[in-house]
């Protein structure tokens, strides 16, 4: 909560009446949810900044994933909604068609229930919390795509299991 006292006071001193509203989205969520969500994740190495930026692409694969240097022991769970969200939120909107082609391909190698779908998505908002912040950032900037998803999560938290329902 202190880094989140920072970021209202810095958005209200920029008047940055958009990222108060998405702030005020954001505290309901930190200040109402139980962390014993993520009591279950599974602990183990993660690359730790797995986003499109850090993916190479063939035209029908993934053929290398680079920059390492933030890997740590985490959540491995994270890898799942990463890429979703990198890949698949585009101005405010997710695109569940290709949500689903990720996690039928993810599934060809790991076990993956919506519950843990979801509950990746969930991870990922509490990791990036910082991200929604009154920021000038360049428009192909990571860290604005980072600030959109965070807020897309937000503005979704409570929809979440009505979004992915239809992925089985």
């Amino acid at each position: 909560m202190k880094n989140w006292n920072k970021r209202w006071d810095e958005a209200n001193r920029l008047e940055c009446t958009n990222i108060l509203s998405n702030l005020e989205i954001q505290r309901k969520i930190l200040e109402g949810n139980d962390l014993d969500i993520f009591s279950d994740c599974e602990k183990g190495w993660g690359h730790w900044d797995l986003f499109v930026d850090n993916i190479l692409f063939n035209a029908n694969s993934v053929s290398a994933i680079h920059d390492f240097d933030r890997m740590n022991f985490v959540y491995p769970e994270f890898y799942i909604s990463r890429p979703i969200l990198s890949c698949c939120v585009d101005n405010g909107q997710i695109h569940i068609d290709k949500v689903y082609t990720f996690v039928q391909g993810y599934r060809e190698y790991h076990k993956l229930t919506n519950q843990n779908l979801i509950r990746s998505i969930k991870l990922t908002k509490w990791k990036e919390a910082e991200w929604v912040r009154a920021i000038k950032v360049q428009n192909s900037s990571p860290l604005k795509r980072f600030n959109e998803e965070n807020i897309w999560i937000g503005e979704n938290w409570d929809d979440l299991e009505i979004i992915f329902s239809y992925i089985r």
